[in-house]
């Protein structure tokens, strides 16, 4: 199983983690801690990991961009 968290500074965190929450429901456990969006996720194998990652980042990446 590989575990991961991670830890972001956006410009505005709350809209950031608006945005992205419907497309990550069910695969990353996203909230706020200390204006930085905290994201968590699991898996079985590192091809599903890298795919949850990359799809993450952008959307952040997106989000962050746009506000």
């Amino acid at each position: 199983m590989i575990k991961c968290k991670i830890e972001l500074e956006v410009k505005n965190p709350n809209k950031v983690l608006k945005a992205i929450e419907p497309e990550n429901r069910g695969y990353v456990e996203c909230h706020i801690e200390n204006d930085k969006l905290l994201c968590f996720w699991e898996s079985k194998n590192i091809n599903n990991f890298l795919r949850t990652f990359d799809d993450l980042i952008s959307a952040i990446m997106l989000s962050n961009s746009l506000l």
